[in-house]
């Protein structure tokens, strides 16, 4: 049985994928047709022995997926969260096979205090989240302002007791939302798309009950 390969284009699109951790559908959308035509000038020059790519983004992906599901357990992951008004779709790169903060997601840039710091993060924003909601909401409206989570700190207990500063939290912070974890509006930090998309079994322990709808692209 051969073994299947990505295209070019669709390792750009991955390797773009994963550095972002997280794009919009619009940024996704833009990215794929970016490469379109980079294989397109390419194709012209002949650097390149296969440059062929898939009409639409939802071929890639789900080209992407067929191989990279069965050999790495990864897989780009669609889910729609609700932004004001607006229904926004967001594509991820998510590992099936771990769904635990402290080991595989926040772990490789933080380091153990952060992590732990990012759980208590969650944990506020989800119990704030339960006393808010009402039988029409969909993931968790909970949210917290950057001085709570800069008090947090204080809160940690056994061996992050007072290790990080109000410095290395406010800087974790901002880290924590430059990575998708977090979205910010108007100075308070609310769920972002990765938590949904990576961590929703850890929301489900913790009592969020009903969560963003999550598509699997497969073809």
């Amino acid at each position: 049985m051969t073994e299947k390969k990505l295209l070019y284009s669709q390792q750009l699109f991955l390797q773009r994928l994963t550095k972002e951790h997280v794009l919009s559908d619009a940024d996704a959308k833009e990215l794929f047709v970016e490469i379109q035509q980079i294989c397109c000038q390419e194709a012209q020059s002949q650097t390149q022995t296969d440059l062929s790519y898939d009409s639409t983004m939802e071929l890639c992906i789900g080209a992407i997926n067929s191989v990279i599901v069965p050999m790495l357990q990864l897989e780009i992951c669609t889910i729609i969260v609700r932004e004001g008004t607006s229904n926004v779709r967001y594509h991820g790169l998510v590992n099936k096979l771990v769904d635990d903060v402290a080991k595989e997601y926040a772990a490789p840039s933080h380091n153990v205090h952060e992590v732990a710091l990012f759980r208590l993060i969650i944990e506020k924003i989800v119990e704030r989240g339960l006393d808010e909601e009402d039988e029409n909401t969909i993931g968790c409206s909970g949210s917290l302002s950057s001085k709570e989570i800069l008090n947090l700190r204080t809160e940690l207990t056994g061996a992050h007791k007072g290790k990080l500063s109000a410095m290395q939290t406010e800087r974790a912070l901002h880290a924590f939302a430059e990575e998708h974890w977090l979205i910010q509006r108007s100075n308070r930090y609310e769920f972002g798309p990765r938590i949904y998309l990576e961590l929703s079994d850890l929301l489900s322990d913790l009592g969020v009950e009903r969560l963003p709808q999550v598509i699997v692209n497969r073809i």
